[in-house]
C-alpha cells in the first residue's frame, strides 16, 4: 500500500534545511492551500500552507507541489516520494516533487507575478512591477535551478539572457507584509543600487493557526502575508563571507573593501529613511526598547555565563545599569535586522549588493518590521568581521577550544586580530564618512548592543558548535572590558590608509 501525503509530508519535512521544528515532535495541521493550473494540463500543481505546531510555537509553512505521471529528469533532490493521486475520481501513481525544483510549477509561479492575476480559488494574487510586468507570456518552461545551502527560504534562479531574476519561495511564513517585500519594493522605487531590484511577489491567504478545527479542518479567520518576492539576479558575484575569509586566511588586505562595505551599509540606511521615515523614539518605546534588549542579555547570559566566566557578571551588571539609564536613544527607522557578511554579494561590475531584509525569520512580521536603531546592523556586521578572524584561529585542523592555542595557533590568532580590527575600523570610518556623522562605539547603547549580539552567538554555539566557542566568548570578554568593537574611532574618519 502506497503512502498518503500526510505521510509522505511527515517524512519528507523534518529532513529540509527550512523546516522550523527539526528533532522536535509536532502536530500537522493543514491551514490553507492554493491550486494553479499547468496550461498542458499534464503537470498538478499545489501548494499546502501547514502548521506546525510544537506545543511551544505554532508555525505555517510554504510546501509547494507537483505530481507527475513519471519521474522528472533531473530533480532527485526535489523528489517527496511516490503515492497514489486521485485525478478526476480515479487513483493513479504520481510521482510528486518540491515544487520549487519543478520548471512547470516555478512558470506558473512567475506567470501569476507577471499577468497580476488571482488564482482560480482566490487564495494566491500575483503582483509584479516593470520591467517584469510589461514582458509576454510564458509559452514554455523556463530553466530553473534551486540554489543550496539556505535555511528559512529556498531561492530559484531563473535563467533568462533578458532579465535573470532568482524567485525566493518564502518557507516559514507570518501574517502581514513581509519586510523583505516591502523593503526590498521601497528601496528599488527609491532607486538605490545597492540592492537587487525587485519586481514583483505573491500575496496569498491561509487560516489563523491558532483558531479552532472542526471535525480537522480549520475554522479561524483568514489571513495574508507574502509566499514569496521575485528580484535581480546579479551574476558573477560572490558574498562577502566567502570573499572576506579568503582574504582573511591568505593575509591579504581588506580594509578598502570594508571601508567601501560601510560606506554602502550607510547609503541603504539613509535610504530607509527617506522611503520609510526616521522619527524620535516616544519614551514608551525607548523603555521598551531598552528592556527589550536588557532582557535578552540577560537571558542569554544565564545559560552563557558560565561559558564567559562568573568574573565578568559584575561588569554585566554594570553595563545593564548603564544601557538602563539611558534617556534618550538615537533616532528610529527601518533596518536591516539580521546584517552580516553572508548578507552581502560583491560584483566586480557592480559593487556591494545587499539581501535578505526579512530579520530573523522566525520573529513575526509585526516584530521585524518594528522600527530600530541603525547602529545594530553596524554592531551585526563587526561581529561578523569578529568570525572571519574565528575562522582563520581555527585553521584546517578545527577550531581551537580552551585558553590557548598550539601548533602555530598563537601566530595566527594575533593576526587574526589584527586583520579584524583594521576591517572594523575601515567598516566604521566608511560609515561615518557616508552619514556625516560619529558612531560612538564606546556607548553604553553600542556596547549593549554587542552583548545582545555576542551573548545570543554564544548560546548558540554551546547548543550547536561548541568547538567554536572562543569566538563569540571572546566577543563578550572584550565588550565586559570596555573595548566593544575591538577598534577606537579614527580620529579623522578617513577611512583605511593606503600603504
Amino acid at each position: 500500500m502506497t503512502p498518503t501525503l500526510p505521510e509522505l509530508l511527515r517524512r519528507w519535512l523534518p529532513a529540509q534545511r527550512w523546516y522550523p521544528a527539526r528533532g522536535t515532535p509536532v502536530s500537522l495541521r493543514r491551514v490553507g492551500g492554493i491550486r494553479m493550473q499547468d496550461p498542458d494540463g499534464v503537470v498538478g500543481l499545489e501548494v499546502h500552507l501547514i502548521a506546525v505546531d510544537s506545543g511551544e510555537r505554532v508555525d505555517v509553512i510554504s510546501v509547494p507541489l507537483s505530481y507527475r505521471s513519471a519521474p522528472l529528469e533531473g530533480a532527485d533532490a526535489g523528489l517527496v516520494g511516490e503515492a497514489e493521486h486521485t485525478v478526476s475520481g480515479t487513483a493513479a501513481p504520481r510521482w510528486i516533487y518540491d515544487g520549487t525544483h519543478d520548471p512547470v510549477f516555478v512558470t506558473a509561479w512567475l506567470e501569476l507575478m507577471r499577468s497580476q492575476t488571482s488564482t482560480s480559488d482566490h487564495r494566491a494574487t500575483g503582483h509584479s512591477v516593470e520591467p517584469f510586468a510589461g514582458r509576454p507570456p510564458r509559452t514554455v518552461p523556463v530553466k530553473s535551478k534551486v540554489l543550496t545551502g539556505e535555511q528559512s527560504n529556498t531561492s530559484v534562479i531563473v535563467d533568462d539572457d533578458e532579465l535573470p531574476s532568482i524567485v525566493k519561495f518564502f518557507r516559514v511564513l507570518s501574517a502581514g507584509p513581509n519586510p523583505d517585500v516591502e523593503v526590498g519594493a521601497g528601496l528599488t522605487s527609491a532607486g538605490c543600487s545597492e540592492v537587487p531590484a525587485t519586481y514583483g511577489w505573491v500575496a496569498g491567504s491561509w487560516h489563523d493557526p491558532v483558531g479552532e478545527f472542526v471535525d480537522g479542518h480549520p475554522s479561524g479567520a483568514l489571513v495574508e502575508g507574502q509566499l514569496s518576492v521575485l528580484r535581480e539576479f546579479i551574476g558573477g558575484s560572490e558574498d562577502a563571507w566567502r570573499q572576506a575569509c579568503r582574504a582573511a586566511l591568505d593575509g591579504v588586505d581588506y580594509t578598502a573593501q570594508a571601508f567601501d562595505l560601510g560606506r554602502a551599509t550607510a547609503r541603504i540606511h539613509l535610504n530607509l529613511g527617506k522611503v520609510f521615515g526616521t522619527r524620535t523614539a516616544s519614551d514608551a518605546e525607548r523603555a521598551q526598547f531598552i528592556e527589550g534588549v536588557a532582557g535578552r542579555i540577560e537571558w542569554a547570559w544565564a545559560e552563557a555565563g558560565p561559558a564567559v566566566g562568573e568574573e565578568y557578571a559584575d561588569p554585566l551588571q554594570q553595563q545593564l545599569r548603564a544601557l538602563r539609564d539611558q534617556q534618550q536613544l538615537p533616532d528610529v527607522q527601518r533596518i536591516h535586522g539580521d546584517y552580516h557578511l553572508g548578507q552581502v554579494l560583491y560584483a566586480p561590475d557592480r559593487g556591494w549588493a545587499v539581501l535578505d531584509f526579512e530579520g530573523e525569520p522566525l520573529r513575526t512580521a509585526a516584530e521585524r518590521s518594528r522600527a530600530d536603531v541603525p547602529l545594530r546592523d553596524v554592531v551585526g556586521m563587526l561581529r561578523s568581521f569578529d568570525y572571519v578572524s574565528g575562522v582563520v584561529m581555527h585553521g584546517d585542523s578545527g577550531p581551537a577550544s580552551g585558553g590557548g592555542y598550539d601548533d602555530g595557533r598563537g601566530e595566527r590568532a594575533a593576526g587574526a586580530r589584527d586583520w579584524t580590527a583594521a576591517c572594523s575600523r575601515a567598516f566604521i570610518d566608511g560609515y561615518q564618512q557616508e552619514t556625516g556623522s560619529k558612531l560612538e562605539t564606546n556607548s553604553p547603547l553600542f556596547t549593549a548592543l554587542w552583548l545582545d549580539k555576542a551573548l545570543y552567538e554564544v548560546v548558540y554555539e554551546l547548543r550547536n558548535r561548541p568547538d567554536w566557542l572562543s569566538v563569540p566568548v571572546d566577543g563578550v570578554r572584550k565588550a565586559l572590558a570596555g573595548q566593544a568593537s575591538g577598534v577606537g574611532n579614527s580620529p579623522d574618519g578617513r577611512g583605511p590608509k593606503a600603504d
